[in-house]
């Protein structure tokens, strides 16, 4: 007796169950039937009830009664007592199945049964308009054999109406306890008996290199991706290509509007030029996020003058690991270069780290993609291909082998985004809307590609040309790409113009060195550093900032890139140490890349966390990273400035490669009076008494910090609001909130 207790119910959306067979029926049914009658063919028998009640679906009640009649003849002729039965002729389905458990009238069932649903399958006209015709679509689009169209066909039916398994698991416990439909190594059997298709076909079909597996068409547990099973049962009405890919119809930048180098372009024009036909063209683009390499994919292929497709992702509401995307991107892959003209195409895949690295990353334990299958999909394209990676460490070097060619994309120069700003303002028609610093402000805050300058600027001029007026165009602008940065999760660079406070002055600071003689030796080193180029011998200025917190060692580097017209990178210690080994001289080195890259200075607070004596170092990863950061300041063809509260725990061997050394000191009273009248005469318009400036020249301990948190305090107020009195008591105040720190030796030692 089978385990199963019902023989009909719904699943998936499917019918109740087997239908009395009409004269047209659908696909589904045809399939049904016909894998029945392999079963039955098969094994000879109706070797359980609940196949027998599965065969009873197929017979009307014109058909029981005469089958009810033909097994009690039977019975008759062979003198096997019925006398129990022929009272139940009114309920036919009972009485067949008490007929049925005479283990000597079994095969009579078994005769008729069979010899009537080979009569129903070869009479009956099967509708196979639809679904056969997508199952065609498959297998032409990924070149399917008979075999693997069969047993993809079943698989999908199996997963899809219970009487489908209902089928395939009786089975299983007939052949073998044991075996198990939705196990690969264990189905070979069963899916030779229920497809009739050849057993050696049937292994090929469902080994690790057959088209159904590579493709990921079939998984090890015998079910079929969510975009097949939608395409099948028509819960998506779109042509299965719409899942894969997509034809990019929007505009693109120019191409001279990136800022890859032109030897690029015209090699990679030059072998798109000689493709053969029969050859793949394999261009990788990689390097980190929003650095502009969908964007110049585009902009290449319209430049080209090609026809842009686009792989697409997995859709975002189905549950998926990375190896089912990667084999949904291999579909993907496969079916774009099947269906579009790929002599006037270029494919773009975006995203492609999954699908590319072999590799596992940190934590993983096993590879996302097998090596050799992405080695084979790149051997085997016809089409002109441009993969875009951000995590490309992990790809096999014989992976990276078969590229044709590659670009590397780093972050854009603060210069490189200017010139694009101007390129972009001129091509929307926008250049009297935005001045030289507007410009210079734009590039040097927001760090974004060429494609998200041309998104704030085309939206900028539609408001534009709407109202003809300039006002206001500038915040849109900036509003769009502080959008645009957020959504990206990027950093916004601090504009060192936007210091919170009055304008900064060398005058009145407590400076141990002659400040003057300094400033001179940083602007002849900035007009020769103009000048200089990679090809030039390594010059560098290096400048150390030393004292107590607020004494003016920030603003004076923010001063001094003011007075260069340089950008400032600021770089804390939260900004560069990280938890994982290696990974802080690797952040180390970025920080100074970038900053002679951009010809920018590079801004170190808290210095002292890179710099500590190496004497005292209790780990190895702590000289290295000190040994980085004094290669680096070797080796800089730039501006360094480094700041700290604790000169004394900073490596001696790091103290001799600062060209000048400033020590910052607190205020002197008349230092303490020129800042209070900076920061505090935009506060209050009533003059400052002499006894008033006494008593503030009196305050020990004072910084130029102190001024500028009183300043941000009582900025809210109005001028008739203020005294001189609470402002000195406020200063007081700050002093004595830090007086117990005030001479104590502070950090780790």
């Amino acid at each position: 007796m089978s385990r199963y207790k019902h023989i009909s119910g719904r699943r998936r959306g499917t019918s109740n169950s087997f239908l009395n067979i009409r004269k047209r029926a659908t696909f589904e049914e045809k399939k049904k039937l016909g894998y029945l009658i392999n079963i039955l063919n098969y094994t000879g028998c109706l070797f359980s009830d609940d196949l027998f009640e599965i065969t009873l679906k197929y017979l009307n009640t014109s058909k029981k009664r005469i089958l009810y009649k033909q097994v009690i003849s039977y019975a008759k002729r062979v003198r096997i007592n019925i006398e129990s039965y022929h009272n139940n002729t009114e309920q036919l389905n009972e009485s067949l199945k008490d007929l049925f458990c005479n283990d000597r009238l079994k095969h009579q069932f078994y005769r008729f049964m069979s010899s009537y649903l080979n009569e129903i399958y070869k009479h009956t006209k099967w509708d196979e308009s639809k679904i056969n015709q997508k199952l065609m679509n498959i297998k032409k689009l990924f070149k399917l054999s008979e075999t693997e169209i069969e047993v993809l066909t079943l698989s999908y039916l199996y997963n899809k109406d219970c009487m489908f398994e209902k089928l395939a698991d009786e089975l299983c416990m007939y052949v073998d306890v044991k075996t198990n439909f939705r196990s690969l190594s264990t189905s070979k059997k069963l899916l030779h008996i229920i497809t009739r298709q050849n057993t050696s076909d049937i292994d090929k079909a469902i080994n690790n290199g057959s088209a159904l597996l590579k493709s990921g068409l079939l998984d090890k547990d015998m079910d079929v991706p969510h975009e097949v099973k939608s395409f099948l049962d028509g819960s998506s009405n779109k042509p299965i290509n719409q899942n894969y890919f997509s034809e990019f119809s929007g505009d693109a930048v120019p191409l001279e509007y990136h800022t890859v180098e032109k030897q690029h372009v015209e090699t990679i024009k030059t072998l798109k030029a000689h493709k053969p036909a029969h050859l793949g063209i394999n261009v990788l683009l990689y390097g980190m996020p929003g650095t502009g390499k969908t964007e110049f994919a585009r902009s290449l292929g319209k430049h080209l003058g090609l026809n842009i497709f686009e792989i697409k992702n997995i859709d975002a509401d189905e549950q998926s690991d990375e190896k089912s995307l990667s084999l949904f991107r291999y579909r993907a892959l496969t079916a774009c270069q099947r269906m579009i003209d790929t002599k006037k195409s270029l494919i773009i895949v975006d995203e492609a780290d999954s699908v590319l690295n072999s590799e596992p990353e940190f934590f993983a334990f096993s590879p996302v993609a097998e090596k050799g299958q992405i080695n084979k999909l790149l051997d085997d394209s016809v089409a002109f291909i441009i993969w875009i990676t951000n995590r490309y460490h992990g790809i096999d070097d014989s992976t990276k082998r078969r590229f044709d060619y590659s670009i590397g994309f780093d972050k854009l120069s603060f210069e490189q985004r200017k010139v694009i700003w101007q390129m972009s303002i001129r091509k929307h028609r926008l250049a009297r809307c935005f001045s030289d610093a507007d410009i210079d402000t734009l590039a040097s805050d927001y760090e974004i590609s060429a494609g998200g300058i041309d998104i704030a600027l085309r939206s900028a001029s539609r408001v534009y040309r709407k109202n003809r007026s300039r006002k206001g165009i500038m915040g849109i602008v900036e509003n769009i790409i502080k959008a645009h940065v957020k959504i990206l999760d990027q950093k916004q660079d601090k504009n060192i113009k936007k210091a919170g406070s009055p304008e900064y002055s060398l005058d009145g600071l407590h400076i141990k060195s002659d400040v003057n003689a300094t400033v001179l030796i940083i602007d002849r080193f900035n007009k020769q550093w103009s000048q200089t180029n990679e090809n030039s011998e390594v010059r560098n200025m290096n400048l150390l900032l030393y004292g107590p917190p607020g004494t003016g060692k920030t603003e004076f580097a923010k001063y001094i890139a003011r007075r260069t017209n340089r950008r400032l990178i600021i770089k804390r210690a939260s900004d560069l140490l990280s938890c994982y080994v290696g990974e802080t001289e690797k952040l180390i080195r970025n920080a100074f890349e970038e900053a002679e890259k951009d010809k920018a200075i590079l801004f170190i607070d808290e210095a002292d966390s890179f710099l500590g004596t190496r004497e005292h170092a209790a780990h190895s990863w702590e000289i290295s990273f000190v040994n980085e950061f004094l290669t680096n300041m070797e080796t800089f063809r730039g501006m360094l400035i480094c700041a700290t509260n604790f000169k004394y725990i900073v490596d001696s061997a790091a103290i001799r490669r600062f060209n000048i050394k400033l020590e910052f000191d607190y205020l002197k009273p008349e230092g303490a009076i020129t800042f209070y009248k900076m920061f505090m005469g935009r506060l209050i318009k009533k003059p400052l008494s002499q006894p008033e400036a006494s008593e503030i020249g009196s305050i020990g301990y004072l910084t130029p910090g102190d001024f500028k948190v009183v300043y941000q305090r009582y900025s809210f107020y109005n001028n008739n609001e203020i005294s001189h009195s609470q402002l000195i008591d406020a200063l007081k105040q700050e002093v004595a909130s830090k007086s117990g720190n005030l001479g104590k030796k502070m950090g780790f030692i």
